[in-house]
Parts: structure tokens; sequence; C-alpha cells
């Protein structure tokens, strides 16, 4: 894997805003004298804080998080430890792979995220705004659009967290000093958890601070989908709202109704298109970053040295086409043992999902020992790949992703507003969300009932979203296990839906707690 690091070194030139991304980006652990630069000094942090956030989803593990574990769109089998957590099945019953998962139940790449956003938060709010612009306008508008995209990546980090670990520790410090609460290696000093609501609630006031902040940026195309704007903030409040109304059910139909107003707010001002379905092109082209319908993606650049090896998390099984590498076992998809998301007209499969080659899993050996063996599909959206030249074409890790992680699309948006109409009780808005998406598809009108609408939505968003990280948790945001092989009512009951934390974490903070299902599993956290 390419090395995605955090240069200590000054720049000689500064950018503007829209060039952000193409900074190299500066450590912002180097002390009170990196500020000395004023605005230029934060607009090398804020490369530094993008660079941060790049790093966790630059080893495919969004896909495992929140594809993989919904058994919607792979296939579970008793072999494969990516199936859900460390947990395998045997002759013996289920067995715990600890040391293979444990980069997956480590946060420290996220809190990195956070602790970066809070140094950048303190130095930009003390620094004058004369140091920003001599008009004062201007200079308000350049600091708070600062304030507001650090906002907005400390409550993304924190939200993607909160759904694969639930309970989290909270703090706003960063590490400056060896005082800090948190050391180079992402790990928090005796800070305990505090509960999933609260966690959610934190994230909701970063996110009106964001909102306050920011403007729509609908006239910068070069920056609208790779920086946070304000549609970029009032999406994810969208989805914030969803999840807490989940949670705390005395506030759920205020919280609802916000998320549509965040929805709306996106639809109406944020000035994005969906894509032609009906055009292959447009459709292949939306991964490749910065399309009319992408509100906020992760870019990943193989020419400034962004990328990462496709090997990485299991990225390739999972979306190279397997005739582009040396792999003789590929993830499956929605093959013959599982139910079929898609419909045989739907206009997705096509350019999705890849049947082009291997046997269904019940028609051969494990693993096949020739190409045409190769087993499954594979989800076709990320074939934006650069080959190494100095590595032979049949060397599995020989690929670099050159393209774009889409975190939140209109399509999707869209679909979350059906599953809160439908939370509502609003059905015939919420079957008009739904259809707007199949008809797009031409798949046509949802024909069951109202009480069926939450789990085709579900189904509907992992037919749109397959490979984008969604699958699992709009499972766990409606508590929504059913069919799912992993999962059984000891393991909800002990909210053994979410991860386990990383041992080694506890070895730094001991006030951290496992989840009550994990313990006894997992190496113990020591009281």
């Amino acid at each position: 894997m390419k090395k995605i690091t955090l240069l200590s070194a000054a720049l000689f030139l500064i950018f503007s805003c829209t060039d952000v991304l193409d900074i190299d980006p500066v450590s912002l652990n180097s002390g009170d004298q990196f500020w000395d630069e004023g605005a230029v000094s934060v607009e090398k942090a804020m490369a530094g804080v993008y660079a941060q956030l790049r790093k966790p989803f630059a080893d495919g593990r969004w896909i495992t998080y929140g594809d993989l574990a919904s058994e919607l769109t792979v296939r579970y089998n008793s072999h494969s430890w990516w199936t859900y957590f460390p947990v395998t099945e045997g002759e013996n019953g289920r067995t715990y792979n600890h040391e293979r998962l444990e980069w997956l139940r480590d946060w420290s790449d996220y809190f990195k995220v956070v602790s970066s956003a809070n140094i950048l938060i303190k130095h930009t709010e003390e620094m004058p705004l004369e140091e920003f612009s001599a008009n004062a306008d201007e200079a308000t508008d350049m600091k708070n659009g600062y304030l507001g995209e650090a906002h907005f990546i400390r409550a993304f980090a924190y939200f993607y967290m909160v759904r694969v670990w639930g309970d989290l520790p909270i703090y706003t410090e960063g590490i400056e000093s060896s005082s800090g609460l948190i050391n180079e290696n992402g790990e928090t000093r005796n800070i305990a958890q505090s509960p999933e609501t609260d966690v959610l609630q934190f994230i909701r006031e970063d996110l009106d601070k964001a909102i306050s902040y920011l403007d729509y940026n609908t006239d910068n195309y070069k920056a609208k989908t790779i920086r946070a704007n304000k549609a970029t903030a009032y999406s994810l409040k969208a989805h914030v709202n969803t999840w807490l109304a989940n949670r705390d059910a005395s506030d759920k139909n205020a919280l609802l109704t916000e998320a549509l107003s965040c929805i709306d707010a996106v639809e109406t001002n944020g000035g994005y298109t969906l894509v032609d379905y009906d055009n292959p092109d447009a459709m292949k082209t939306m991964f490749r970053g910065r399309s009319g319908e992408m509100i906020f993606e992760i870019y990943f650049s193989a020419d400034n040295n962004e990328s990462f090896r496709c090997s990485a998390g299991d990225f390739g099984r999972l979306t190279l086409f397997p005739d582009k590498t040396n792999y003789t076992n590929v993830f499956q998809l929605y093959n013959e043992e599982r139910n079929n998301l898609y419909d045989p007209d739907d206009k997705r499969q096509a350019f999705f999902r890849n049947w082009g080659r291997g046997k269904p899993w019940s028609e051969m050996n494990i693993p096949g020992d020739s190409p045409d063996q190769w087993t499954g599909t594979t989800v076709s959206k990320y074939e934006f790949f650069v080959h190494d030249d100095k590595e032979d074409v049949l060397v599995e890790d020989a690929y670099y992703v050159d393209g774009s992680m889409p975190v939140f699309r209109l399509s999707g948006l869209k679909l979350l507003k059906a599953e809160i109409f439908a939370k509502l009780d609003r059905y015939s808005e919420a079957r008009s969300a739904l259809d707007e998406s199949r008809n797009r598809c031409g798949i046509g009108d949802f024909a069951g009932s109202d009480d069926e609408l939450i789990v085709e939505i579900i189904r509907e968003r992992a037919r749109e979203l397959v490979g984008e990280g969604h699958s699992y948790f709009d499972r766990l945001r409606n508590n929504y296990f059913d069919g799912m092989t992993s999962m059984d009512e000891a393991r909800v009951a002990g909210k053994g839906y979410y991860w386990p934390v990383a041992y080694k974490l506890s070895l730094t903070n001991k006030a951290l707690k496992q989840q009550p299902y994990w313990k006894g599993k997992v190496p113990e956290i020591i009281d």
C-alpha cells in the first residue's frame, strides 16, 4: 500500500481552498510555531486533516464494515473470516480469530482524524480575522469555511465510529504535547466511553456548527464533492438524526422530521442531479469522481501518491474483474444461495456487478484451480485502477486504486428519505420516493404492503449502493437482522452487532469496556 503520510516540512506555496487536496499535507503536531503563517498555516493544516481522513478508507475496511457484514451482499460461508467479526464456524462450534481481525477492531486511524480536527478548530478559532484577509467580510467567510469543514470532518469521523463500535470516548483536544489525551498512535488515555446516544448528540452539535459556517459551494466544481460544504453537512445530519431516532424513541418524530428538512435543503439548494441510468457511460464515469450525483466522496489519486494496492482489505477480491489479477477465489455477490436482489430487468446489474466469469459455488471445489473456475462475482463499480509498471500483470497486488469512494450520493439520500417517510407512517410518500429509484432502474413500482416498505427500502439501498459500505449499517439502523446466519438473539441482546474494541487500546486507556456480548469471546479488557 502506498503510504499516505503527513509531511513535517513547511510548504513554499499556498493554493486556493479548491486545491487543498493537491497540497502536500503537513503535520499538525508541530507546536505553536507552525501556526505563525496565519491563513497559510490553516490551509496546510486542512490538507493534513483531509489526508488523515483518507487513510482509514485506504485499506478496504469500509466494505468489510458496511457490506460484508450485511449478508445481503456476500455469500455467508463457513470457511470465511470476512463474513462478520472475528467469528468462524467449525465442527466444534464458533471460534474467534483475534489476530487476523485486530486491525479491524482498532479505531486509532479515526481518532487521529478527530485529533487533527480538534487542533485545527482550536487554532483557527484563536486566529485574528486579519490573518485571513484585510477585507472583514472576506476574512469572516474564509475563517468560517475552515471551521465548518473541520467540524464536519470531526462529526463524520465520529459517526463512522459510532456505527461500528457504538459507545465511544468523546474528547475535543489534540495531541500537541505529551500530556494530550490521545497519543501519536491514536490511542486514547483513560477516557471512558460515552453512551452511543450522547455521542450522536455530540455529532449533531458539530454539524449544527458546520451548517452555520458553510456555504453550498454550488459554483465550485473542483471542490464540491471532495470538500465539505453545507449540503454535505445536511446530508450527514439527516443520517445522524435517522440513526438517533432509532435509539431515542422519545424524540423519534422530531428527529425524523428534522432529517427530512435536511434532505429537502440538499435537494433544493445543492445543485445535484441523478445520473442517467440509460447511459452506460454516465453510470461508469460516476465512480471516477465529481459526478453531478456525488455529494461527498473520498477521492484517491494514484498520481498524487494517495492510492493503495488493490489487495488491501481484500478490495481487489471484491471489486476487480477476476481476469485482471491472479486471484483464484473471488467474493461471491448475490449468488444462488442468497436471495437475489436484482430483478432481471434491473439496469444496474450489468454494471454494478460482474457475472462474466466463474461457476456457482455449488458446482465447484474450493478454490478453483484454473481461470475458468474462478468463483463468484465482483462489484464492477470500482474498475478504476492503474497498473504498477514495476510489477508483472498477474501479481495480485500490482494495481493501485485510482478513483472515488462514494460517501453520500443523491440517490442514496432519496432512499433514506423513503425510509423516513415510512417511519413517520407517510406511506404514500415513502412509496413515491422508493418507486422513483425502482423506476429509474427499470423494475417498476413496489407492489408489497405498507408493512413491507422498510425491508424493501433496505434491499433497494443494497442494490443501489452495493460496495459503497451502507448495507449492514442500514440493517443495524433498523434493527433488521432477519435471515442473518451470523446474528442470534444472544448476540443482539448483548450488542454484539457492534465490533469489539481492540485489546491494544486498553493498554493505554484503562477505562475502556467491551460490549456485553464480546466479554469472554475476545481478549479481555482488564477493569
